[in-house]
């Protein structure tokens, strides 16, 4: 593709601000790429029903753009991207302006047209819930640089660095310095207390600076009464606040002033810690991740 000149890359765009023409109807948006491609009227009208057949707006053919709503619209401009039978679609930010419940029916949207048309999708976000539920496959980029590139689940599972680990997800990093490593294990001493990690992935000596990445649905919380085996990580801690939001519980606690963390604890009891309790956290060595220091 880059031996191709821009003006006859196969590409369709779909912009954050839809970009439509207001002075045309909605068929005549969808109709424009195929005008300039010099097809039949006959084929152009097939392809602008087969269109909004795949967004789900036929009955929608003959409307002005400014009388759509905000998600209308959006399919329209997916609609007149995709009618161009593109060989590679760009999607920047394409939902990022609209509410949380249409948000999460777009996403759905998007993925089963992908799935349907087998398009390559470039999908440009800042929203990690965008990213891990949509991408086949992810880079993650900082200052114009493409940092890792894989799966959703391995770039959240193993992060290349604390960058990623913070950029996709919410973590806890807690600092500390190598005791030993080996065979993909490592001992690290921090703050708070000896740290036993099964997920290393960078090559780690004795002394050398980390941050442990730990996710927080990987702190188990409970009052201390629970026996743990030795390659589970134990820390104890003050309950700060507690968010209960329906399916889920948020913990922010505290290790020392220097060392909050946050917890969530999922199908929540009636039963819930309060602000001030002491706590144990219960931490697998799997979920401990020690990250070189940039």
């Amino acid at each position: 593709m880059n031996d191709v000149p821009p003006h006859q890359r196969n590409t369709g765009m779909v912009f954050q601000n839809y970009a439509l023409w207001p002075h045309m109807s909605v068929a005549e948006n969808i109709e424009y790429g195929l005008t300039l491609r010099k097809l039949e009227k006959t084929e152009r009208n097939e392809k602008i029903t087969s269109a909004l057949e795949m967004v789900q707006m036929e009955d929608f053919r003959d409307r002005a753009v400014n009388t759509l709503s905000g998600g209308q619209q959006q399919r329209i401009a997916l609609a007149r991207a995709l009618v161009i039978e593109p060989s590679v679609l760009l999607l920047d930010e394409p939902i990022s302006n609209l509410d949380a419940a249409l948000r999460q029916q777009m996403r759905d949207e998007i993925k089963q047209i992908h799935d349907r048309t087998n398009i390559t999708m470039f999908y440009v976000t800042h929203d990690q819930v965008d990213a891990l539920s949509m991408a086949d496959r992810m880079a993650i980029m900082q200052d114009g640089v493409v940092i890792q590139v894989g799966t959703p689940r391995e770039i959240y599972k193993c992060p290349k660095n604390a960058f990623v680990a913070s950029f996709v997800g919410e973590t806890n990093f807690i600092s500390g310095k190598v005791e030993q490593a080996s065979n993909g294990s490592a001992t690290i001493e921090t703050p708070a207390g000896i740290l036993h990690s099964t997920s290393v992935y960078h090559e780690l000596t004795h002394g050398t600076p980390v941050q442990c990445s730990i996710r927080p649905e990987a702190l188990i919380v409970d009052d201390g009464q629970n026996g743990g085996n030795r390659m589970e990580n134990r820390i104890t801690a003050t309950v700060a606040a507690v968010t209960y939001l329906g399916g889920i519980e948020e913990y922010q606690l505290m290790v020392s002033a220097d060392i909050p963390l946050k917890a969530v604890h999922y199908n929540p009891s009636t039963e819930t810690k309060k602000p001030g309790d002491t706590v144990q956290l219960t931490i697998s060595a799997e979920a401990v991740i020690p990250l070189p220091c940039d």
